[in-house]
């Protein structure tokens, strides 16, 4: 049998202090997102943020990269009670934001997540990432000519 000189507690404690140091510190933006959020803030577009990530996690990535003042509100999972799979999600997102569907944009990597948004009647840009090549087709069918793979490099939608 495996023997652990720690307790549950200080294992999820050890976890959560080397999650906040690397979202802190070394997770990285996709390509040009920074300079997206940049243009669209520029432009009186405003950009909100809809997460399953940890909140604190969430404001550490932010305040790293320098975007947490472009992005508001920033929605999440567990403050809303719907997981990101769950069309209800984004109805409910939506109206938390004073929007209709249509209005909103998701920009999303899983095509788990675009598939809801889709048909909560969001608008969906996929963006490529080597953790789903294995379903860039199914991305493809779910994102519309030209919204996938979406570079933020690219003009505002």
């Amino acid at each position: 049998a495996v023997r652990f000189d720690l307790t549950p507690e200080e294992i999820i404690a050890r976890w959560e202090g080397m999650a906040q140091e690397a979202y802190a510190h070394r997770l990285p933006l996709k390509p040009h997102a920074r300079d997206f959020l940049l243009r669209a803030h520029g432009a009186g577009i405003p950009c909100a943020l809809l997460t399953s990530c940890i909140p604190a996690l969430t404001v550490a990535a932010l305040e790293n990269h320098g975007i947490d003042h472009l992005l508001d509100p920033i929605l999440t999972t567990t403050g809303l009670g719907l997981d990101k799979r769950d069309p209800a999600l984004y109805t409910k997102a939506a109206r938390q934001l004073g929007l209709k569907p249509e209005e909103c944009i998701l920009f999303d990597d899983s095509p788990f997540y675009c598939a809801a948004a889709v048909q909560a009647g969001w608008q969906v840009y996929g963006l490529a990432d080597p953790a789903i090549d294995d379903q860039a087709g199914l991305m493809a069918q779910l994102c519309p000519a030209g919204h996938f793979p979406f570079p933020f490099a690219d003009a505002l939608p």
